[in-house]
């Protein structure tokens, strides 16, 4: 596997995505890998407990400029119990793990919300 380096994921220091019981100074941020979507590689939040994969919208733009991208849409649930409005899905051909899918993804305008 490939693993990503430092400049293809980038962080800020002083915000970690993921917290653990403990001492304060310890933390760990959420798992990234490297993922070819539509043969861009690209830096991806595995979550597996995840019932739908989101993109941003300016992510799907830049894959398909001259595309109109699907209208319809539904809401989902985030962890707080916020419902966020998602459009899609998009079916991308995506590369992990040396294994292609083709797998259905929605897409947000903003993730401030979630």
């Amino acid at each position: 596997m490939n693993f990503l380096d430092s400049t293809e994921c980038p962080s800020d220091d002083d915000v970690p995505n993921c917290f653990h019981f403990g001492n304060k100074s310890v933390y760990a941020r959420s798992p990234r890998i490297p993922v070819i979507a539509e043969g861009v590689r690209v830096p991806m939040l595995l979550d597996t407990g995840a019932e739908v994969t989101i993109l941003s919208s300016d992510f799907l733009h830049r894959l398909f400029p001259e595309q109109d991208l699907p209208d319809q849409g539904r809401n989902v649930r985030s962890l707080g119990g916020n419902h966020i409005p998602i459009k899609g899905p998009v079916t991308l051909t995506i590369e992990l793990c040396n294994l292609m899918l083709r797998h259905p993804v929605y897409y947000c305008d903003s993730f401030a919300r979630v």
